[in-house]
């Protein structure tokens, strides 16, 4: 596993860059303009380590990508979209993600991606920031995926103003449980490792404490990841290609080690609500869909 740190070279510069450039001023392009770049085809020992580390088979793949690994190739391309936004990109966290898969996606071949900012929300507390990214071969276009990333704004309150809390995201009370993953507390460095997100608030103790969450959580694509394999292997009798899209809001953090349960609702016009917390009811750490 240590030897993907290796390979995580793109990634990591592309956030280190970002993290180093200077905010923008004025009201930015959106859309904004659109990207391209080609990557060469991912190492096939990360992509099955991704896959394992998110609870998953290797050979459900039959050689192809897992869309849910597309931070890990887009994060680079995804971040040149960011840069020059008038926000402190510092304080910046997932907020949600979707795919779609359009066809097969061949895990031997150069990526070829396009991607551009999408939307800005800002209501003057938080911007959300949506980034489209496409991905596919020289045969064309195989997965088209949103990120959305969450950046808090400095704000100071009116006189007599209380700050007000929004009620969390709960797991329904009707929910089913699926299944129940235990994540162990070295799965924020596990995730590392292959996603190439190296965030200290997702390994290192001492720093996710200072900055807030008690200890080390998991990375909200982690998250993603567990549910998509545990909807494959439970719901679609391990066919991968089974499921065809996801679309996911990140609502809690995930304190590791955790007992994480994954709960599916009724299926509603071909999308199955889905959940991620530890009981209906509870807060939920994921919510959102899946298609297939």
């Amino acid at each position: 596993m240590i030897a993907h740190l290796f390979r995580q070279g793109p990634a990591i510069g592309a956030t280190l860059s970002l993290l180093a450039s200077r905010k923008g001023q004025g009201a930015p392009q959106v859309p904004g303009p659109l990207l391209t770049e080609t990557v060469p085809a991912r190492d096939p020992s990360l992509v099955a380590d991704f896959i394992r580390v998110a609870g998953g088979q290797p050979e459900a793949w039959k050689g192809r990508l897992p869309p849910t690994m597309f931070p890990q190739w887009g994060w680079p391309i995804i971040t040149r979209s960011l840069k020059g936004l008038p926000y402190d990109l510092t304080r910046a966290v997932n907020a949600g993600c979707s795919w779609t898969v359009l066809g097969p996606l061949p895990d031997d071949q150069p990526l070829v991606l396009s991607a551009r900012l999408a939307s800005i929300d800002d209501d003057g507390r938080r911007a959300l920031l949506t980034v489209e990214l496409s991905t596919g071969t020289a045969a064309g276009e195989a997965l088209r995926s949103t990120l959305t990333v969450f950046v808090p704004l400095p704000r100071k309150a009116q006189q007599g103003e209380k700050p007000g809390k929004s009620e969390p995201a709960r797991v329904p009370e009707a929910a089913h449980l699926l299944a129940r993953v235990s994540v162990p507390a070295g799965q924020g460095w596990d995730f590392c490792l292959v996603s190439g997100d190296f965030n200290p608030i997702h390994w290192l103790g001492p720093y996710a404490r200072m900055a807030g969450f008690g200890g080390t959580i998991l990375h909200g694509f982690g998250s993603a990841a567990i549910a998509a394999e545990r909807l494959i292997a439970l719901r679609h009798g391990g066919r991968a290609e089974a499921l065809t899209g996801m679309e996911l809001r990140f609502t809690r953090p995930l304190r590791l080690p955790a007992e994480l349960g994954i709960f599916t609702g009724e299926p509603t016009d071909g999308a199955l609500p889905l959940f991620a917390g530890t009981e209906p009811g509870a807060p939920a750490v994921l919510v959102g869909s899946a298609r297939g």
